[in-house]
């Protein structure tokens, strides 16, 4: 189908302060992923600080199918939360893949390593190579500013925010 959106970039938050968040996040990761039709390719990335990241695969997108659902549930089993957060080298390799959309979830408290306005520009430096979508979904916080941002990020970038609380995820 012309103009499909067949590359997926997921972009996690794995930093201290999602600790009792990452159980959801990885239920959430494997539904959409089981969910991809043969067609699509996808890749996730988790980021904490000091510019490291993880990724299921560094070099190249994955296509969907039981083998890789596998090794998703795999790469996801070894994700712990680590440092503080710092979303940009994430999403500056995220980039490279050349996604049709980015899914970007975090509790969106990134400014002890990254000002909120660096991480906008991050974003945006996709939507203007690429047009790539960028969905925000915010895990429940309390920093006024990091929602602000997460919504911006979403608007900015032609695509929607939902917030997720313990319960699990909710439209706006």
């Amino acid at each position: 189908m012309p103009g499909e959106k067949k590359r997926i970039v997921f972009i996690c938050d794995a930093s201290g302060t999602m600790i009792n968040r990452l159980s959801l996040l990885h239920e959430e990761l494997l539904q959409h992923v089981a969910a991809l039709p043969e067609d699509h390719s996808y890749n996730i990335l988790f980021f904490g600080d000091r510019g490291d990241f993880r990724a299921l695969d560094r070099w190249k997108m994955v296509a969907p199918g039981a083998e890789s659902r596998i090794a998703t549930k795999q790469f996801l089993e070894r994700i712990t939360p680590w440092g503080t957060t710092n979303p940009i080298p994430a999403i500056e390799h995220a980039i490279k893949f050349r996604p049709d959309v980015i899914h970007f979830f975090s509790d969106g408290e990134f400014n002890s390593q990254a000002e909120y306005a660096s991480v906008i520009e991050a974003f945006a430096a996709a939507h203007r190579d690429h047009a790539t979508i960028v969905n925000t979904y915010l895990f429940e916080s309390l920093d006024l500013d990091a929602e602000t941002t997460m919504k911006k990020i979403a608007k900015d970038n032609k695509g929607t925010l939902k917030s997720i609380s313990p319960a699990g995820f909710r439209s706006p």
